[in-house]
């Protein structure tokens, strides 16, 4: 996945205007999972460092969709990591999912499924989210048996 996402996931992060260590070990962890390397890693954790505007960190157009819809779902389980989605945050995810082109309905899918994994027996917690789990799920979920296509919108 491009580094670009966790770049956004820190900039969505910071919407609140502070940004926990739980929220930045997740990103981080999430990154890790993802395969970047320790270089894209490093630039991750720079990014997280100061509050950023997603303007600019964002270009969809070289992600499929199951990335976009995977993006769009790690950001609402670290939106609502500390248990409160706040307006700011909330009013940052709608924004994120129109920048994504994850509709209404596909983002309310999405939000049911992230909070599923967590109801999980690993947790809802940084180092215990089944990151791999929600991955699975959109695909079985929201892009079906796979004979559609992954680019679509």
């Amino acid at each position: 996945m491009n580094p670009d996402v966790f770049v956004g996931l820190a900039s969505l992060a910071w919407a609140d205007g502070k940004l926990d260590p739980e929220r930045r070990d997740a990103i981080v962890r999430a990154a890790a999972e993802e395969g970047l390397s320790l270089e894209d890693i490093a630039r991750v954790e720079d990014s997280i460092a100061e509050k950023r505007d997603l303007e600019g960190t964002l270009d969809r157009s070289s992600m499929t969709k199951e990335e976009r819809l995977f993006f769009y779902a790690v950001a609402a389980w670290i939106a609502r990591l500390d248990g409160v989605v706040t307006l700011k945050e909330s009013d940052a995810l709608s924004a994120l999912a129109e920048k994504l082109g994850v509709p209404d309905r596909t983002r309310a899918r999405v939000e049911a499924l992230v909070e599923q994994v967590g109801r999980l027996p690993a947790g809802d917690q940084p180092l215990r989210y089944d990151l791999a789990r929600l991955r699975e799920l959109i695909g079985e979920h929201l892009l079906g048996s796979g004979t559609e296509s992954r680019r679509g919108a």
